[in-house]
């Protein structure tokens, strides 16, 4: 399992109803649902002994040994990250939706990212580089990726190409295609935002040491939410009582 502000606990924060920024514009690294994910992941660890910590070089070792027998993350790491860090295990992984947090509501998840393409807008061939970007991300286009790759797309209408339905081999088989599919409908918005720099720079230390166990977890938060607000407003972001953007 990572430390640090992005991957998992911040998947699992999200999903659990919160994240690091409230509908984008409130700071909210302690709320209540980011302190459940996280002591979610201090019990998996310490208490039950289900989950470890890990650092890239030991999350291939466990992988490529059979130490590890799960793995969450976006759908570029069950595309060619995992061929890449553990080759040997062809055929032996099985793709399922996140665990959800009520057996009653709404089966939600979500993703980790920020990589994304923009436009500038004083380009001198904006109007081009716009439809380009449309058509590389916005059209079948991104099946040549796939093809190339297995990269998953994010345009969920190319998924009723009969290609995105086929059996693959390296998940023993399963028709993965359909399961993002209907993933994708149930996916909550992922804030980062402009001042996500500041934000990540200033809570991941906190965030590293809560989710080792080396403070509380509430402590842990209250101070990621302190310094991230101190080092936003250092940068020239403007906060009210609240944690609101002004």
């Amino acid at each position: 399992m990572p430390t640090g502000p992005i991957g998992l606990f911040h998947m699992l924060a999200i999903q659990a109803g919160g994240g690091y920024w409230d509908k984008g514009t409130r700071l909210s690294i302690n709320h209540q649902a980011n302190a459940r994910a996280m002591q979610y992941l201090v019990d998996l660890t310490s208490r039950f002994k289900a989950a470890a910590l890990e650092s890239g070089t030991l999350r291939r070792e466990s992988i490529n040994t059979g130490r590890a027998a799960a793995d969450v993350g976006p759908t570029w790491k069950v595309s060619g990250g995992l061929r890449n860090d553990a080759p040997d295990t062809d055929g032996r992984w099985t793709i399922q939706p996140m665990p959800q947090w009520s057996a009653s509501g709404k089966a939600v998840t979500t993703s980790q990212g920020g990589t994304g393409m923009a436009v500038l807008k004083d380009s001198r061939a904006k109007d081009v580089a716009t439809d380009f970007l449309i058509w590389e991300h916005g059209s079948k286009a991104v099946l040549h990726d796939y093809d190339a790759r297995q990269v998953w797309p994010t345009y969920k209408k190319v998924y009723d190409d009969p290609r995105m339905k086929e059996p693959i081999p390296w998940f023993n088989n399963q028709r993965v295609g359909p399961i993002l599919r209907e993933a994708a409908d149930t996916m909550l918005p992922f804030y980062q935002g402009v001042w996500w720099p500041e934000l990540a720079a200033a809570a991941g230390k906190h965030i590293t040491a809560g989710l080792k166990g080396e403070k509380p977890v509430r402590q842990a938060l209250d101070e990621a939410q302190a310094e991230a607000r101190a080092a936003i407003e250092a940068a020239g972001g403007r906060l009210d009582a609240s944690g609101q953007l002004q």
